[in-house]
């Protein structure tokens, strides 16, 4: 933690570190050239996307840290419960799940499932939340759990399962997460993809039975 800590000092300028930030530099071109080329992949088709049965509506960001995402899923969640079953898909960061499906559990703690799809656990009794690196397969045990619509948590980086509509939150304060990718930087993705996204199927949320 203390490194994590001293490298965010470094990134906010609250700390000179002038070796260190070349270092870090490097480090994230290095990055940045992983992700420009797991995003030509993907919209090459080198990669396969998995695409479901029903909607998929990612939530996502183009950095690392908060932008909102849970208070915007949690209201989505209140506001289309009505319009049919949801589900909420999330990896579960720092969690010890693996495929959790968290109404299914007769104890829970934010340990086992991460603090962010624990708090929509708690807030949306009547959508199903699913957490586990594999969100295809939860994609999948959504639909046998009969979901109308799946909302996909951070989903912008999980491009192996096709979602129908992208939401990207910003950060306010620092659209572009200090103009350099991770680790020198907070950005995580191209701030080129805002100006690019997939076809969203007409009528999206009017087509939930």
């Amino acid at each position: 933690m203390y490194i994590e800590t001293y490298v965010k000092e470094i990134i906010e300028d609250e700390k000179k570190g002038t070796f260190l930030k070349f270092f870090l530099h490097g480090l994230s071109t290095l990055f940045k050239a992983g992700v420009r080329l797991r995003n030509a992949a993907f919209d090459r088709r080198l990669f396969k996307k998995t695409k479901v049965s029903i909607p998929v509506v990612s939530i996502g960001n183009i950095i690392a840290g908060g932008t909102g995402k849970t208070p915007l899923i949690k209201k989505l969640g209140q506001d289309l419960t009505s319009s049919g079953k949801l589900a909420i898909l999330s990896r579960g960061y720092r969690s010890e799940a693996n495929a959790l499906h968290l109404q299914s559990l007769r104890t829970l703690t934010p340990q086992m499932c991460g603090d962010e799809p624990y708090l929509l656990f708690k807030a949306l009794p009547d959508v199903d939340v699913f957490v586990g690196k594999n969100r295809i397969a939860s994609a999948k045990k959504a639909i046998q759990k009969a979901a109308k619509l799946i909302l996909l948590d951070d989903g912008m980086q999980y491009r192996k399962l096709h979602r129908d509509l992208e939401i990207v939150m910003l950060h306010a304060e620092d659209l572009y997460g200090k103009g350099f990718y991770l680790p020198r930087g907070y950005l995580r993705d191209s701030p080129c993809l805002l100006y690019t996204s997939p076809s969203p199927r007409d009528g999206l949320l009017s087509r939930m039975p």
